[in-house]
């Protein structure tokens, strides 16, 4: 057996890494970004985005059950995320924090872009040019994986954010203070 293989795991792949050490790497992996605090996903998309000096689109589609219910797109312009525009929410930023998981990770796919991809976001393009273009839409399990796991480590990050006031308002707040007693 091999050491670096968990023994509790001995018919699993070479490759698979126990949670802990995922989730480990993912927090490392976020850390070493150094991005200011959050308050929800979109901030984190902004601020990932200035980060890497790349704009970043965020845009909520409509499709059929059987697609992806997210995509990440990198372009050498901008990188744009779709998101399922009919999920909840919290399922929504989900959607955009695991995509956001493959950008942090800088994974490519390992297949090409399917047709139904393609039109739903190239309606007026050649399905076959886009393919050309894009040349890639699948992931590995690992991948998968590893996406999953930051979009928990970013989503736990917003939640332990510290909650800060909007300064606009706080210092309307101050000024009607100061108007009444004087």
């Amino acid at each position: 057996m091999r050491a670096d293989v968990d023994r509790r795991s001995r018919h699993q792949p070479f490759d698979v890494v126990s949670l802990p050490a995922m989730r480990r790497a993912a927090k490392r992996k976020l850390e070493s970004l150094h991005l200011p605090p959050c308050r929800d996903v979109v901030e984190f998309a902004d601020a990932l985005s200035a980060k890497r000096g790349i704009p970043l689109h965020v845009l909520p589609v409509t499709i059929r059950p059987s697609d992806p219910c997210g995509l990440w797109l990198s372009t050498p312009e901008a990188d744009f995320i779709t998101y399922e525009a009919a999920a909840s929410r919290p399922h929504q930023h989900h959607i955009i924090a695991h995509e956001l998981g493959h950008m942090i990770y800088g994974h490519r796919g390992v297949s090409a872009a399917s047709s139904v991809t393609t039109q739903l976001l190239f309606p007026d393009l050649d399905p076959s040019l886009v393919q050309d273009l894009l040349g890639r839409s699948g992931y590995t399990e690992r991948q998968e994986q590893e996406a999953e796991m930051m979009a928990t480590i970013i989503q736990d990050r917003l939640r332990e954010a510290p909650e800060t006031a909007d300064p606009a308002s706080a210092d309307g707040i101050l000024d009607r203070i100061r108007r009444s007693l004087t």
